[in-house]
C-alpha cells in the first residue's frame, strides 16, 4: 500500500485529489495538509511512501516547500500545478530543481474536459514515483543535491533530471512533453 501526503491548501482540489487517489486500491491518503509548514509538521510524525504538492500554498511555496522536506527527510515529491509542464518549462525546471521527482497538471473539476486523462497520469505518476529510492548525494555531486532512482540500493542511483529526460522525452525542440 502506498502511503501518500496531499498538501493541497484549497478544500475542493484537496477534497478531489482525495477521492482521486483513495478510488486507487494500491494508495492510501494518509493526510492532507493545507500548508507548507503544516507538512513539514506532518512529516515530523508520519513519514508517506510519496507526497503531492501544489506549487501554489499560502505560507511558502511548493518549491520551498519541497526543498525542506528534502532537506529534513527525502521522499519522492510530485509536484502538482495549474498549468502543464510543457506551458511552464520554467517552473517545471524549478520544481525538480527544488527536488521534486515529477510535475503533473492538476486535474480539471469533475466536469472539466481533461479530467479523466488528467486524473489517470496523476494516479499514475504517484504509484510510479512510489518506488523511488531518493535520498541526498555527496556533496557537490547535483546541484540539487538530491539524487533518485528506481530500487535497488542507495548506492545506485541517478540523478532526478537524467531519470525525467528518459521518463518523459524531449522533442527535437528540446521541449519537455507532457
Amino acid at each position: 500500500m502506498i502511503r501518500l501526503l496531499i498538501v493541497e491548501d484549497s478544500p475542493v482540489s484537496s477534497y478531489l485529489l482525495e477521492r482521486m487517489f483513495e478510488s486507487d486500491p494500491e494508495i492510501s491518503v494518509i493526510g492532507t495538509v493545507s500548508t507548507g509548514e503544516s507538512a513539514l509538521q506532518f512529516i515530523e510524525n508520519d513519514m508517506p511512501d510519496v507526497i503531492t504538492v501544489n506549487i501554489q500554498l499560502p505560507d511558502m511555496d511548493g518549491f520551498e516547500t519541497t526543498r525542506r522536506i528534502m532537506s529534513i527527510c527525502p521522499v519522492p515529491i510530485v509536484a502538482i500545478t495549474r498549468t502543464a509542464p510543457k506551458e511552464d518549462v520554467a517552473g517545471f525546471f524549478r520544481a525538480i530543481d527544488s527536488g521534486a521527482v515529477a510535475v503533473i497538471r492538476k486535474p480539471d473539476g469533475l466536469n472539466g474536459a481533461t479530467y479523466a486523462q488528467c486524473a489517470e497520469k496523476l494516479v499514475d505518476t504517484v504509484k510510479d514515483m512510489a518506488r523511488l529510492m531518493v535520498g541526498s548525494s555527496p556533496a557537490g555531486s547535483l546541484q540539487s543535491g538530491h539524487v533518485a532512482g528506481f530500487g535497488g540500493t542507495r548506492n545506485s542511483v541517478t540523478p532526478a533530471s537524467k531519470y525525467f529526460s528518459v521518463r518523459y522525452g524531449t522533442q527535437s525542440r528540446g521541449a519537455p512533453l507532457s
